[in-house]
């Protein structure tokens, strides 16, 4: 989660099984416009389908330019915007990394975030907090953390964060 004086900005939480199915959840704060909830599933890791604020998309196949996802009546989905166009450049990055990663769990696709977590947690010290939430030992998260210059690890059991944020 990403958040600005305790304020969340964006929450992107990977539900992934080991067979490759499984759900990308979204959740877009104030300075967002265009989507505020997205939940993107795949049961094969290769098409998707996309619930934007209560309405589903049709099938998609990764690697799709996201302007062509349309809707199931046909009519295009909304453009995520901002008032602050550094957070939807990050924010597009995050997504390209993810969706390009091709992973079957969450460990590929969030140690490709990494990098620009740290960026983030670099460039927007002054006016936004980030924690990275996970499970796992501290020695098991630290190996994955690595080198990288990154914002608070914060262990839980289960899903004992996303619970209390209800995500």
């Amino acid at each position: 989660m990403l958040s600005r004086n305790s304020v969340p900005l964006v929450t992107v939480e990977l539900h992934r099984s080991r067979q490759g199915s499984g759900t990308t959840v979204f959740d877009y704060g104030s300075p967002f416009t265009g989507i505020k909830h997205a939940e993107v599933s795949t049961s094969d890791g290769n098409s998707f389908v996309a619930l934007i604020d209560g309405k589903s998309t049709a099938t998609f196949v990764r690697g799709s330019d996201l302007s062509s996802v349309r809707f199931q009546d046909g009519t295009a989905i909304p453009v995520v915007g901002s008032t602050e166009p550094a957070l939807i450049d990050q924010m597009t990055t995050l997504f390209n990394q993810m969706v390009s990663s091709g992973a079957t769990g969450c460990a590929t696709p969030c140690k490709a975030m990494l990098p620009s977590v740290a960026v983030w947690h670099a460039e927007y010290a002054e006016i936004v907090k980030i924690a990275i939430v996970s499970r796992g030992g501290a020695k098991k998260n630290l190996e994955k953390v690595g080198s990288q210059e990154l914002p608070s690890v914060l262990l839980q059991q289960d899903r004992e964060v996303a619970d209390a944020f209800q995500c």
